[in-house]
């Protein structure tokens, strides 16, 4: 396990983890509904060359049939998708060779915010090493420190955010063999304001 400054999508040997909101929209025109230099924004510009077209069929296909799905009216939704997965769901895009896990770790409100909390992160990560188990034959995994930003988990900062994905990996670990490796990757700027000696001795302690 390796906590790392770095961009994500620099990583190019390694399955990637992608936050979204339970209704996967995917718009960051004007940054209304997606802001474009969230994570997501940056996985529809770097990985699908800003073609939500594309992102959209490949969502699509990889949620189809996922049960518990609701379609919302558009008067409770102005603008976006009307579809509603369940927390925790995940879309696996990509290829055998480098999979994208796009897990569903907060709600979107019909005032187009983007709200979570420990617990739905918790059940979320949860699904998602699930899913990891199942498509990503233990290559390396790297992801963000989701929950961070704008999926506005408050009660948690992100030092607290970083415990509870390692704690969650580490409890899915011990009942399977999820990968080789997982790394996260934490933007340089948000690395240096770490209190690293506090996180290094809650990694000793596991």
């Amino acid at each position: 396990m390796e906590i790392v400054p770095g961009d994500l999508f620099d990583e190019q040997e390694a399955h990637l983890v992608v936050g979204f909101t339970d209704m996967f929209d995917t718009d960051v025109n004007e940054d209304r509904i997606i802001n474009a230099n969230s994570v997501q924004g940056q996985f529809l510009e770097r990985i699908y060359q800003g073609d939500v077209a594309a992102l959209d069929v490949d969502l699509a296909r990889a949620l189809a049939g996922v049960p518990g799905a609701v379609r919302v009216p558009r008067t409770a939704k102005p603008f976006g998708k009307l579809c509603r997965y369940p927390t925790g769901t995940v879309a696996v895009l990509g290829t055998p060779r480098r999979h994208f896990f796009c897990v569903a770790y907060s709600t979107m409100t019909p005032d187009l915010i983007a709200q979570s909390s420990g617990d739905v992160l918790w059940r979320s990560l949860s699904h998602l090493w699930k899913a990891v188990y199942e498509h990503g034959q233990r290559a390396p995994l790297t992801m963000p420190v989701v929950g961070a930003g704008l999926a506005r988990v408050d009660a948690l900062d992100r030092l607290a955010l970083i415990r509870l994905i390692v704690l969650s990996f580490v409890a899915a670990s011990r009942e399977r063999l999820l990968t080789t490796r997982l790394r996260i990757a934490i933007p340089q700027r948000d690395f240096l304001d770490l209190d690293r000696l506090e996180l290094q001795a809650f990694l000793d302690s596991l």
